[in-house]
Parts: structure tokens; C-alpha cells; sequence
């Protein structure tokens, strides 16, 4: 719901960062800031952790009184390899798992 509404208004609407700037912001700065040496790159090794979404579409669907509402233009959402989301369903498959900064390993 943040990321939707940070990738909306500050990369898509205002632009006050461009868009590798913004999505290195949310995804390999903070992994390198907790340890999290094979999350936030796509690179050979690396967890799969992948988001497509075309860059007019994001939103944040949340209210006040809706809070609990996933957020939309969000096409798939793949953690560690495995189809976590896609078109607009969360899938039966349980891909993801809490990391930890003290108890995180580089590896599943």
C-alpha cells in the first residue's frame, strides 16, 4: 500500500526522483542497510524477488476505513522465484518468509 502510493505520487506524478532512483530506494537500499546481501538486485544468486507493474497504473486502493485493501496496477509479485500475486489474486502459493537481520542467512 506505501510502495503504491510512493510509486504514484513521488516517481509517477510529481517526479521528484527518477525512476531507477526511486525503485533502488525501496528495494536494494534498504536490503544493504539490514544486511540482506542476495534481496533488492537482480543479479545471478540473488532471491528472485521481482515486481512488474506498468509505471501509469499503481495505486493505493486503502482507506481509513478500508484499510486492508491491496493496492492496484500491480500486474505479478514473484518472491524468491515463486508467483506470490498475479492479476490482481494472491496466489495458494506461500513464497515469501520473514527475514530477519540477526538471524538471516544467505540462503532459503
Amino acid at each position: 500500500m506505501a510502495m503504491a502510493r510512493y510509486i504514484a505520487h513521488y516517481l509517477r506524478d510529481e517526479k521528484v526522483l527518477r525512476l531507477e532512483e526511486g525503485l533502488r530506494r525501496i528495494t536494494s537500499l534498504p536490503a544493504s542497510r539490514v544486511g540482506l546481501t542476495d534481496r533488492g538486485h537482480l543479479r545471478p544468486g540473488a532471491a528472485a524477488d521481482v515486481n512488474l507493474f506498468n509505471l501509469q497504473k499503481p495505486r493505493d486502493n486503502s482507506t481509513i476505513a478500508n484499510p486492508n485493501v491491496y493496492p492496484g496496477g500491480f500486474e505479478h509479485v514473484i518472491v524468491n522465484g515463486v508467483t506470490a500475486f498475479s492479476l490482481g489474486k494472491r496466489t495458494a502459493d506461500h513464497a515469501g518468509k520473514v527475514l530477519r537481520r540477526n538471524s538471516y542467512e544467505n540462503k532459503d
